[in-house]
C-alpha cells in the first residue's frame, strides 16, 4: 500500500497487480464458497479502513492517473465486490468499499469512456453491486448519473447501440432507474405513455409467444400485437395515476419486455410507435447529448463543471402531433379497431373518458381557436362518444349535452357533421338490446334514456328529425359513403340548397316568385 501511494503510476500499477494476485480466489473455491484463505487474505490486506481509501484514490483522481493504473484498480475492486470475488469478501469490507465507490461521483462515470472495454464491464458490475447494497448507498450514485448526463448517453446507446456496448448500457439504465423516481420521471417524459406503461407492467405490447414477430421498421397488422391495457401485476408495489411507483418500486422484471417493445412497431389505441417515431427519439437524444458535451467542453479548460437539467428535458414527437389523444388513448385508432380488438372493454374509467371527449369537442368548437380547421377532429370526438356511450351508457348516465347536440344538429350546414350528431343522439336515445341486460343495468339504461329523450323532445328534436326527413329526397350526391342507413349525404353543399316552397301572406320580397302550385319559392331553410 506504500507503493500504491508512492505517487508513481508505474510503481502503483505493479502494486495493484500484486494486490490482485493476493486477494483473488480460485474458480473452484469461489463456486463452493469454501474460501477461508481468500477471506483471510482480504481481511489482512484491508484490515485498516485507510487502505480502502488508497485503493479508491486512483479512481477519484482519474484525471491525473494513467489509464492503465485505473484499469487495474477497477479490476481489483471488482474482484472484491462483484461475483465471484464477493463470495470470499467479508460483508463489512464489501459494504465499506461499495460506500466509498458510491460517493466518488463524476470520476466514476468517466470510467465508461475509458479506452479499455474491460473497464466498462467492470464498472457496470460495480454499479450493479452498489445498487443492490441498499437505497441509502445507491441513491447518490443514481442522482449523479442524471446530473452528469451519463443516463442520457447510456440511454442512447441502450436504444440504438449494438453488441456488448449496447447490453452494458441497458444494464446501467436498469440499475439507475430501478426504484428511483427522478429517473422514472425522465423516462416518462422521453417515451410515449404506452411504452412507459409497458415498463410499469400496466400494458402489454409485445407479440404473443408463438405469433409472428415484427422486426423494427416493418409494418404489421394489429392482430400480430397485443396492446391491451392490463391491471398492475400482483406485487408489493402500487402504481399511482400519475405514473409514480409506491412500495418497493422495483420494475426489474419489466425491462426486457420494454427494450423489446421499443424495437417493434405498434399501431393501437394505446400506442403508436414506428420507425419514424424511433428516428425522432434518436434525433432528440442525440441533439441533447451533443449540446451537453459542448457545454462541458467549454467549461473544461476553466476547471468548472456543469450539471444536466434532466428535469426540464422531454421529447416531442411531431409524427404524433396530429393524432387526437385523450386519456392516453388515440381516438382514431380506437375507432378503427374497437370492434375487433376489444379496446373499449379496457377503458379504465368510461364515464371520465366520455366527458373528456365532450370537453375536447367543446374546445375544438371554439371559434377563437379555429372552428373550420378542426372539423375532422370534432367528428372523431362525436364518433368516439357514440361508441363509448353505446357500451357504457348505464355507467355514464344521463347526458347534459343533449340540448347542445340537438341545437348543433339544427344549425350546422355540414351534412357530415349533422350525420355524426344524429348518430350520437341515436345512441343517447336508443338501446337496441336492452332486454338482454341484467335488471340493475337495465334500470340504469332506462333512466339515462328517459332523461336524454326528455331533453331531446323539449328542445325540438322531434320536429328537427321531421325536417331532416323531408329533405332527404332532395339529396343527389353519393351518400352511401356516410352511413349504412343512407339517410344523409356524405358531402355538404357548397351553397345552402334552395328547395323550400311556402305560403306567404302580405308583401313578397323581391326575387321570390310564385310557382304553378301557388306556393312561393324556391327558398333556403334559413329564408
Amino acid at each position: 500500500f506504500s507503493a500504491l501511494s508512492s505517487g508513481s503510476d508505474l510503481i502503483a500499477i505493479e502494486a495493484v497487480k500484486t494486490l490482485e494476485l493476493f486477494i483473488s480466489s480460485s474458480d473452484s473455491s469461489a463456486k463452493i464458497g469454501e474460501t477461508p484463505l481468500a477471506q483471510a487474505a482480504k481481511y489482512v490486506a484491508f484490515g485498516a479502513s485507510s487502505r480502502l481509501q488508497l485503493l479508491v484514490k486512483p479512481i477519484r483522481e482519474s484525471r491525473t492517473c494513467s489509464p492503465l493504473l485505473i484499469a487495474h484498480t477497477v479490476k481489483a475492486i471488482s474482484n472484491i465486490v462483484c461475483f465471484p470475488g464477493k463470495l470470499t469478501t467479508p460483508d463489512n469490507l464489501s459494504s465499506d468499499l461499495l460506500g466509498s465507490m458510491a460517493i466518488v461521483g463524476k470520476p466514476f462515470f468517466n470510467l465508461f469512456s475509458h479506452p479499455a472495454p474491460s473497464v466498462n464491464h467492470h464498472a457496470a458490475y460495480i454499479m450493479e453491486s452498489i445498487a443492490k447494497s441498499g437505497t441509502a448507498v445507491a441513491e447518490p450514485l443514481k442522482m449523479g448519473s442524471l446530473q452528469d448526463g451519463a443516463f442520457l448517453s447510456h440511454l442512447l446507446l441502450a436504444l440504438f447501440g449494438h453488441g456488448e456496448q449496447g447490453q452494458t448500457s441497458k444494464r446501467l439504465i436498469e440499475v439507475w432507474a430501478d426504484s428511483f423516481q427522478p429517473a422514472l420521471d425522465l423516462v416518462k417524459r422521453i417515451f410515449p405513455q404506452g411504452l412507459y406503461f409497458t415498463l410499469l407492467g400496466k400494458l402489454s405490447c409485445v407479440p404473443v409467444e408463438g405469433s409472428p414477430s415484427r422486426a423494427s421498421g416493418v409494418d404489421a397488422s394489429p392482430d400480430q400485437v397485443t396492446d391491451d391495457v392490463a391491471k398492475s401485476p400482483d406485487s408489493d408495489e402500487t402504481v399511482t395515476e400519475s405514473g409514480s411507483i409506491c412500495g418497493n418500486g422495483s420494475i426489474a422484471n419489466s425491462w426486457e419486455v420494454f427494450w423489446k417493445a421499443v424495437t417493434l412497431d405498434h399501431s393501437s389505441a394505446t400506442l403508436i410507435w414506428n420507425e419514424r417515431s424511433r428516428t425522432e427519439l434518436h434525433d432528440a437524444l442525440d441533439r441533447e447529448e451533443a449540446s451537453l458535451l459542448l457545454a462541458k467542453t467549454k467549461l473544461k479548460d476553466t476547471g468548472g463543471c456543469i450539471s444536466w437539467n434532466h428535469s426540464d428535458f422531454s421529447v416531442h414527437y411531431p409524427s404524433l402531433g396530429k393524432e387526437l389523444r385523450i386519456g392516453g388513448i388515440y381516438i382514431r385508432m380506437l375507432l378503427d379497431s374497437y370492434e375487433s380488438s376489444g379496446a373499449l372493454e379496457q377503458i379504465p374509467a368510461p364515464r371520465d373518458f366520455f366527458f373528456s371527449l365532450y370537453s375536447q369537442f367543446l374546445g375544438l368548437s371554439d371559434l377563437e381557436i379555429g372552428y373550420n380547421s378542426t372539423k375532422e377532429t370534432r367528428e372523431l370526438c362525436l364518433r368516439a362518444m357514440a361508441a363509448v356511450y353505446r357500451k357504457y351508457g348505464n355507467e355514464i348516465g344521463p347526458f347534459d349535452g343533449v340540448t347542445h347536440c340537438t341545437l348543433l344538429m339544427d344549425k350546422t350546414k355540414s351534412v357530415t357533421y349533422r350525420h355524426r350528431l344524429l348518430l350520437l343522439l341515436q345512441t343517447l336515445l336508443v338501446k337496441e338490446d336492452i332486454t338482454s341486460t341484467r335488471s340493475a343495468e337495465k334500470r340504469q339504461w332506462q333512466n339515462a334514456i328517459r332523461k336524454n329523450a326528455k331533453a331531446f323532445v323539449l328542445n325540438g328534436g322531434v320536429d328537427l328529425c321531421v325536417d331532416i326527413a323531408t329533405e332527404v329526397h332532395n339529396i343527389s350526391s353519393d351518400f352511401g359513403k356516410a352511413t349504412q342507413t343512407k339517410l344523409l349525404a356524405y358531402e355538404s353543399h357548397a351553397e345552402t340548397p334552395r328547395e323550400w316552397l311556402c305560403e306567404i301572406e302580405g308583401k313578397v320580397d323581391e326575387g321570390i316568385t310564385k310557382q304553378e302550385n301557388g306556393l312561393y319559392g324556391h327558398l333556403s331553410r334559413d329564408e
